[in-house]
């Protein structure tokens, strides 16, 4: 999938219409259009307010994942083991070596938040874990305000 048809779905998903999306992420209803279309590219700073505002990454908005969130690659065995092809039968050398490889991936990118002020952390992958179980706690505490 493209970014066009990303961006038109995660805006449709939130029943916004293109002026709205424009005006929550800094944008005319022009350039919302245009990058529907196709026929306008977006700048970084605005794929990462579109990124934050819909609560994914950047990689998924650009259509070079399947993964919405950080939270979905993370999970380290499910990814091995649909990366490498199974693991039902492996042993625990071969399970060893494949999270090794894994691990060494994720290690060569970590991860950054981009604040839309345009402020940059990077954060070494135990930052980036704690602060996303720190997220996840915060999520469910405010899920459990509103009920």
């Amino acid at each position: 999938m493209d970014f066009p048809t990303r961006l038109k779905e995660l805006r449709l998903e939130r029943k916004l219409t293109q002026e709205e999306l424009g005006s929550k992420v800094n944008v005319t209803k022009v350039s919302i259009s245009g990058y529907e279309s196709g026929n306008r590219k977006p700048d970084i700073d605005t794929l990462e307010r579109l990124s934050s505002y819909f609560g994914v990454i950047v990689d998924y908005l650009l259509g070079k994942t399947d993964y919405r969130t950080i939270e979905e690659i993370s999970d380290e065995k499910a990814v091995n083991r649909a990366y490498y092809g199974g693991g039902d039968n492996w042993t625990e050398e071969e399970k060893r070596k494949a999270d090794g490889k894994f691990k060494a991936i994720r290690d060569k990118r970590r991860a950054a938040i981009h604040f839309t002020d345009g402020f940059k952390i990077d954060l070494t992958p135990e930052e980036e874990k704690h602060l996303e179980e720190q997220l996840r706690m915060y999520r469910a505490l405010k899920g459990q305000e509103k009920k």
